[in-house]
C-alpha cells in the first residue's frame, strides 16, 4: 500500500485534514491498525491515492467511504479528481430545483397556512409518538438516525407547533434531533416515498427552542438515484421558528445536519 514506516512510533493516533484540497495525513501508532471512515461530502473524487498509490476504498455507503486495515505507519491520503472540461463542470451546477423563501413569521400557527394535504408533527404526542396525515400519493415518511425530544405543558409559547385542533390550544413541544455528540450521528434522515410522481410542496419547521445558536444544513436528494436536487441550504437564527420550503415531484430523501449548537432540531414536516 506504500506505507512509510518510522523508527520511533508515537503512542497516539494523529490525523490532519485539508477539505479544500481533499487531503488527509494519518499516523497509526505501533502495534495497532486503523479503520478510517471518511464522510462522502469530504471531497468529490474519482479515485483515492494512498502514499502516491492509486487505491480503491474497501466499501462505500450513502454516507461514508471506508478505508480499512491500515497498519502502523504514516499515510498521506488524497481524494483525487480527474480533470473535467469546462462544459461538464458548468453543467454540474444545474439543479432540478431550488429552496423557496423562508417563513419566519408564522411560528407555531401552521393551521390554515400549510399542511393542507398532509403533515407529520414529530414527537408531539410523546417520545417516538408522531402525529401524521399523509396525502394519497405518498406511501410513507420514514425516519433514520434521529433522536427524540418531547416536553409537556409549554405555556403560551407561540413558537411551538399548535395541535391539530386549534392554533390557540395548549402546546406540547416535540422534535426530532440529531444525536450529538455521538460519533457520526450529526445527520438525521427523512425519506418521503411517493406512490406516484406529481408536484408537491414541502415545508420543514425548525425551532431552536433553547436559543442555543443552532445552525443546520438541509440537503434534498432523489430517493432512488441519490442525486442532489438543489443546493445545500444553511439555516441559522431559528430561535423564533423558521419554515424552510421547497418543491418536489417524486420520492425524496431529506438530510438535516448539525453545523453549530447542541444539535439540529426539526419539529414538523408539512405537505401542500
Amino acid at each position: 500500500m506504500g506505507k512509510r514506516s518510522y523508527a520511533n512510533s508515537p503512542r497516539d493516533v494523529k490525523l490532519s485534514c485539508n477539505t479544500k484540497v481533499g487531503e488527509m495525513n494519518l499516523v497509526v501508532p505501533r502495534n495497532t491498525r486503523a479503520n478510517v471512515a471518511v464522510p462522502k461530502n469530504f471531497k468529490d473524487y474519482s479515485y483515492i491515492s494512498i502514499n502516491g498509490n492509486k487505491m480503491k476504498p474497501d466499501s462505500v455507503d450513502n454516507n461514508f467511504v471506508y478505508i480499512g486495515e491500515l497498519e502502523a505507519g504514516q499515510y498521506n491520503i488524497k481524494f483525487c479528481q480527474v480533470e473535467k472540461d469546462n462544459i461538464t463542470a458548468k453543467e454540474s451546477l444545474n439543479y432540478e430545483s431550488r429552496f423557496l423563501k423562508d417563513d419566519k413569521n408564522t411560528h407555531g400557527k401552521w393551521i390554515g397556512k400549510c399542511g393542507e394535504k398532509g403533515f407529520m408533527l414529530f414527537n408531539i404526542e410523546g417520545s417516538d409518538k408522531h402525529l401524521k396525515k399523509l396525502p394519497d400519493f405518498i406511501g410513507s415518511i420514514d425516519l433514520a438516525q434521529n433522536g427524540n425530544m418531547h416536553l409537556e405543558n409549554i405555556k403560551n409559547d407561540q413558537r411551538v407547533l399548535a395541535p391539530v385542533q386549534d392554533n390557540a390550544a395548549g402546546r406540547k413541544l416535540g422534535a426530532i434531533i440529531t444525536k450529538d455528540p455521538a460519533p457520526c450521528m450529526q445527520t438525521m434522515i427523512i425519506d418521503i416515498r411517493c406512490l406516484k410522481d406529481q408536484p408537491y410542496h414541502v415545508s420543514l419547521y425548525l425551532l431552536d427552542y433553547e436559543n442555543d445558536g443552532r445552525r443546520s444544513a438541509i440537503e434534498v436528494f432523489d430517493l432512488d438515484s441519490k442525486a442532489l436536487l438543489m443546493p445545500v441550504k444553511i439555516i441559522k437564527d431559528y430561535g423564533d421558528g423558521k419554515y424552510v420550503k421547497f418543491n418536489a415531484s417524486s420520492s425524496i430523501r431529506i438530510r438535516v445536519n448539525q453545523v453549530r449548537g447542541s444539535n439540529a432540531s426539526l419539529c414538523g414536516l408539512f405537505i401542500d
